[in-house]
């Protein structure tokens, strides 16, 4: 359907992507290969940024939603141990400020959000989305719940503790639907993406930012500048494009519908056109013989409409990964595209029952 088609052009990716600007670091070993000097780079970086005008908030991670992601593994506390290789995951993002979810737009729904105390000193306390609460604890309170992550060759497990949970996201893509995901402070440096949340145009602050940046230092090298709303077009541009290709043969087909409609309503009426002159003589009226024309043709449109939104339906569960905050079978689609379809219909209907009008009685009878 047209309407469910073009619906993926309104993109609702689960935060707030107005006005934020963001961009990478990548950040020298040989300058920043200790977390405390990376951590003090981020402090001095945020409190130029912050004061910048126009800025409301900005804050450092090692990624953003629908961008870089990484996963954890872990178990829960007061749950049964689950089986080596199947233990629940999560993707995991870490953040160098409280100010993370403000920047990004991402709601806090119960709980409190991050002290600046916790971030500096690394303590071991997480927020969690609403899936992953769905998921573990679904209709219990999760603040104060604990789970543990695996331990690795070189990193020891670590008992982390919820106290908080936030608005889902999407961490890859649209189509991959929200996963489950972990926010802690952030532990490892090696890459750092800077969102600043502004309230004039984000790209008129791009040279103020990086000249802040780069007087904590001259060589830092900066790349893919761009504000939130572009990155979320990039990733949507393909099903954008599908989209729009869609929705432009969608449109061809509504067009082609209504010549044919034309076509057989024409068609219909020169062949009656006997019929029609005996009506008139013996009394019809105009709006009669109007009534009856747009009548015949219409009943023709809606039995093609009835025929057409059964394909249809059975036909866009095919279209289901094209969609985005719309079901295949959105009721408002459907409408939509039978009052177009009834317009145009009647619009094809009553061009040929005007010329049914202008029947002569007389000349159609001597026909006869």
């Amino acid at each position: 359907m047209i309407g469910s088609l073009v619906s993926v052009l309104h993109v609702n990716p689960g935060f707030r992507a107005d006005h934020v600007l963001t961009m990478h670091f990548s950040m020298p070993p040989s300058r920043y290969g200790k977390n405390e000097q990376l951590a003090a780079f981020c402090q001095q970086a945020l409190e130029r940024i912050s004061v910048l005008p126009g800025v409301k908030s900005a804050s450092f991670s090692d990624g953003l939603p629908m961008t870089r992601i990484r996963m954890m593994k872990f178990t829960v506390d007061g749950q049964p141990l689950p089986e080596r290789g199947s233990e629940p995951t999560a993707d995991m993002r870490g953040i160098s400020s409280p100010s993370y979810l403000e920047t990004l737009g991402i709601p806090l729904i119960v709980g409190r959000n991050f002290t600046a105390d916790e971030i500096n000193q690394k303590l071991p306390v997480i927020v969690v989305n609403q899936s992953l609460a769905r998921k573990l604890w679904p209709n219990e309170d999760v603040i104060g719940r604990h789970i543990r992550t695996l331990a690795r060759p070189g990193v020891e497990p670590v008992d982390l503790s919820i106290i908080g949970v936030a608005g889902d996201t999407h961490q890859v893509s649209l189509e991959s639907g929200t996963r489950p995901e972990v926010l802690r402070p952030m532990v490892d440096y090696t890459f750092l993406t800077l969102a600043v949340r502004t309230g004039v145009d984000p790209g008129s602050l791009t040279s103020a930012i990086k000249h802040q940046v780069w007087m904590l230092d001259k060589d830092l090298p900066i790349y893919d500048v761009a504000t939130m709303d572009q990155v979320v077009e990039d990733i949507t541009g393909q099903r954008r494009f599908d989209s729009f290709v869609m929705g432009i043969f969608g449109g061809l087909a509504l067009l082609l519908a209504g010549v044919g409609i034309y076509g057989v309503l024409s068609s219909t009426v020169q062949q009656r056109t006997p019929e029609i002159g005996v009506r008139m003589a013996l009394g019809a009226q105009r709006g009669e013989v109007l009534r009856m024309v747009m009548a015949y043709g219409l009943k023709l449109a809606l039995a093609g409409m009835a025929l057409g939104l059964t394909v249809g339906f059975i036909l866009t569960q095919l279209l289901a990964s094209l969609l985005f905050g719309v079901s295949p079978t959105n009721p408002l689609s459907y409408l939509g595209v039978c009052a177009g379809l009834m317009f145009v219909s009647a619009v094809a209907c009553y061009l040929p029952a005007r010329t049914a009008l202008k029947v002569d009685p007389v000349r159609a009878l001597r026909s006869e």
